[in-house]
C-alpha cells in the first residue's frame, strides 16, 4: 500500500485503511467501544449537583489523584480513616461517591437527627435501606409497609431493652 507522497507502508501495515469506511463490523465495533466509553464517564463522574443545600462532594483522596478511584481505593484499605479525613476536611456531613452509587455520611448526632426524624414522605427508608433487603428478606423492616415495619420495630425494641438482654446472657 502506497500513501501520499509515493511512500510505501510495510506489508500487513494499514489493514483498517483498506477496510471501506461502511464496514459493519469496524462500525459496530466503533460504535460499542463509544457506547461503552460514554458508560464509564457517567457511571465514574462525581455528581455535584444538588444545590447549596446538598452536602459536599469528595471528589479527591491523597491515596491516588484519581476522581472517585482515589476514595474507593482509600475506603477500601481504612474506611475509618476515610471518614475521619472527610470530617475534618468537609465537616459532619458529606458524599463521597463510590462508582454509579453516592454514600452521604452523617457524623455525629446533630447530624443525624434529620435523617432519624424525618417522616417517610420526605425521606424514604425504604429507598436508604433497600440494600438491607437480602440480610432480613422480603417484606420484613426496612422492606415492610410502614405499619408492618411500626409493629417489627416494636417488637425488636421489647427484645432489646436492658433488662431482657442482660437475661440473654
Amino acid at each position: 500500500m502506497t500513501v501520499p507522497g509515493g511512500q510505501s507502508l510495510p506489508p500487513g501495515f494499514g489493514g483498517l485503511m483498506n477496510s471501506p469506511p461502511s464496514d459493519p463490523l469496524l462500525l459496530g465495533l466503533s460504535c460499542v467501544a463509544a457506547l461503552s466509553l460514554l458508560y464509564l464517564l457517567l457511571v465514574f463522574r462525581p455528581r455535584t449537583k444538588g444545590g447549596s443545600t446538598a452536602p459536599p462532594v469528595v471528589t479527591s483522596s491523597p491515596v491516588s489523584k484519581l476522581p472517585v478511584i482515589g476514595t474507593i481505593v482509600e475506603f477500601a484499605t481504612s474506611p475509618v480513616k476515610l471518614v475521619q479525613r472527610c470530617y475534618e476536611d468537609y465537616g459532619p456531613v458529606f458524599t463521597v461517591p463510590f462508582l454509579h452509587k453516592r454514600l452521604t455520611f452523617l457524623v455525629g448526632p446533630e447530624a443525624q437527627e434529620p435523617f432519624f426524624k424525618a417522616p417517610d414522605e420526605t425521606l424514604s427508608q425504604n429507598e436508604v435501606y433497600g440494600f438491607m433487603k437480602p440480610v432480613f428478606g422480603p417484606g420484613i423492616v426496612y422492606d415492610a409497609t410502614k405499619k408492618n415495619r411500626q409493629v417489627q420495630f416494636q417488637s425488636m425494641a421489647n427484645g432489646l431493652r436492658t433488662a431482657r438482654l442482660k437475661g440473654y446472657t
